[in-house]
């Protein structure tokens, strides 16, 4: 019969991976939702006696069972603690279907919750499009909005004492400050990822389209691409970047070491350890006031050790839209999509500055 299946969620979310062709990062992501979901059955057949043989069933799924699925995995680490023998059997029994992941429980905060509800309901989309259930347990359902606070980032002249830095001098002269053992990559790699770091910060892109850049995207000084993850949201939008000569400099200098790809990127995990471990090195240490992603509550943090690959692409963002408030204009440059929520953030940025500016003023005064 049309709209109804016999594929249990776990076959389907095969099918919809193996069709939709998503990126890598967003592939991992909705099997760490699939895995969740096969805990939570777990769970249920586990500590509900009436409901010994339940299944997370396209077809019969509710609006409550979505509310009671996300209320699970928003208190999970709790329960966790709470049924210890009982999620050490359901870390290591998932259905067949289902690849094999984390062993560890973290607390999720609103955030984390709400990515996941999209990919949930973005599944059953796809299950409607296909035909595969007339079930729609998301009608009238709400998902919230991601909550972020304001973006911090790194000035020019902090971008630029980066760039510059000697960094063979700046580890020698650390290590004489902290004699306590301290595990830094190999010099030659700092000086390596420092220099990608500071390419992604002048073209602003993101860590996944970073590194499958090649020398054909580059036209007559210009930089050419379709961001990873407009395309996940069948959004193609082009990101055209004008080269300065920094960045031609550097590709100059890689050209070839990584076959026709711009720059040697190695392991994602890896290149943001060394980007913290240089901004330590180098100096760059102020607080930032950051959110935290699973209390909600707003604390401050030496950027050094929150550095990441991310705040390249804010750094690129944030100074240009200090000298141009135009969002279409860095949405070019950048790759996002047209009224995207990112740049009401950047405008406390400008505040910020303003104010700055003022009290300079007064001081003066």
């Amino acid at each position: 019969e049309n709209g109804t299946t016999t594929s249990s969620f776990f076959e389907l979310a095969t099918e919809y991976l193996n069709e939709s062709k998503f990126s890598v990062s967003h592939t991992k992501a909705f099997k760490v939702l699939v895995r969740d979901v096969a805990r939570y059955e777990g769970f249920v057949r586990a500590t509900d006696k009436d409901n010994k043989d339940f299944t997370f069933d396209v077809d019969k799924v509710t609006g409550d069972d979505i509310d009671n699925l996300f209320e699970y995995l928003e208190n999970e680490s709790k329960l966790m603690e709470e049924y210890p023998n009982l999620f050490k059997r359901l870390l290591k029994e998932y259905p067949s279907d289902v690849t094999k992941g984390q062993q560890k429980i973290e607390v999720r905060g609103h955030n984390t919750i709400v990515k996941l509800k999209k990919k949930l309901k973005a599944f059953f989309v796809w299950l409607h499009k296909e035909g595969k259930t007339n079930n729609d347990p998301w009608a009238g359902k709400e998902i919230g909005t991601e909550i972020y606070g304001n973006p911090y980032y790194i000035t020019l002249d902090e971008r630029n004492k980066i760039a510059d830095a000697d960094l063979s001098e700046c580890l020698q002269q650390f290590r004489e400050n902290n004699p306590e053992s301290w595990c830094f990559f190999p010099l030659r790699t700092l000086e390596t990822q420092r220099d990608i770091f500071i390419f992604q910060c002048l073209i602003g892109c993101r860590v996944g389209d970073l590194e499958k850049l090649t020398a054909d995207k580059i036209t007559d000084g210009v930089l050419e691409y379709t961001p990873h993850k407009t395309k996940d949201g069948n959004k193609a939008v082009k990101a055209t970047v004008p080269l300065l000569p920094r960045a031609l400099g550097l590709i100059e200098k890689y050209k070839g070491v990584r076959g026709n790809y711009l720059m040697p990127c190695i392991s994602v995990q890896k290149y943001n350890v060394a980007i913290k471990q240089i901004f330590t090195i180098v100096g760059i240490n102020r607080p930032v006031e950051v959110r935290n992603p699973k209390t909600g509550e707003y604390e401050m943090k030496p950027i050094n050790e929150i550095a990441s690959s991310h705040l390249a692409r804010k750094t690129f963002v944030s100074n240009v839209y200090l000298h141009a408030q135009d969002p279409n204009l860095i949405g070019k440059m950048s790759g996002h999509v047209e009224g995207s929520r990112a740049f009401s953030r950047y405008r406390n940025i400008e505040n910020s500055t303003l104010m700055a500016t003022l009290e300079k003023a007064e001081r003066r005064g």
